[in-house]
């Protein structure tokens, strides 16, 4: 089954065609990437899947569920019980802790709050010690941790993440892509992930590439080969 078909006609932004007759399928419990180039449409196509941007002739399911059949207010309970977001720059709240910034999502859907789910969270992902902390003493490895953590609380069925490694470092892009693989592994959430980093893209079942409005699927077969011929390029660098 699959956890997304979204079909588009036609896509504009502004007088330029973004989209024309693309579509994606994604499996329910994937891991996977959308790349390209910058201004291609990923962050348009993130906002399409999950129901922020619906100005697009086209027809879009969710687990069978005909989305673009219900109305606004139907669409937007939609997003808050089934989709979790988490962005570049993380979008926390500096001055409050990590905890209270985990649990806004709950208070604003008015759902019960259960302290000792989520320290079991805190405790899962490596950041017990940092429950209590001022986001603003974090690092930004730990602040992408709790952005996740926050987008994974109301256990949504589709998680997005918008260039989630972007302003990170090597270690803590390594420690940001296994909490994904985590994530999907131990709950079976479906795992979207708009980057620009090739170097990760092993971690994905699927590579999706945007390209001449067309949304393109890489085998595996031509994954492996880039992994491999950048990391030539980096060994002939170094030999330089």
């Amino acid at each position: 089954m699959n956890a997304i078909n979204l079909k588009i006609d036609n896509k504009h932004f502004g007088t330029k065609q973004i989209f024309k007759d693309a579509s994606i399928s994604i499996e329910k419990g994937r891991l996977v990437a959308i790349i390209g180039w910058s201004g291609i449409g990923k962050t348009t196509l993130l906002n399409m899947i999950g129901l922020i941007d619906k100005n697009y002739d086209g027809k879009y399911e969710i687990e069978d569920i005909c989305v673009t059949d219900l109305k606004s207010s139907e669409q937007e309970k939609t997003r808050k019980e089934m989709i979790g977001n988490v962005f570049q720059d993380f979008l926390l709240i500096d001055y409050l802790s990590s905890y209270d910034n985990v649990i806004l999502p709950l208070v604003y859907q008015k759902k019960k709050i259960v302290k000792e789910d989520i320290i079991q969270l805190f405790e899962k992902f490596n950041l017990k010690n940092e429950i209590d902390q001022t986001v603003s003493t974090l690092s930004d490895g730990q602040k992408q941790r709790v952005a996740i953590i926050r987008a994974i609380v109301t256990n949504p069925k589709l998680l997005l993440c918008d260039e989630p490694t972007g302003n990170l470092d090597m270690e803590s892009t390594k420690i940001v892509m296994d909490t994904l693989k985590q994530i999907k592994e131990e709950f079976k959430t479906t795992i979207v992930v708009v980057t620009h980093n090739v170097n990760i893209l092993d971690y994905f079942d699927k590579v999706y590439e945007i390209k001449d409005g067309k949304i393109l699927w890489w085998k595996k077969i031509y994954v492996a080969f880039m992994l491999i011929q950048k990391a030539w390029k980096k060994v002939c660098f170094l030999k330089i």
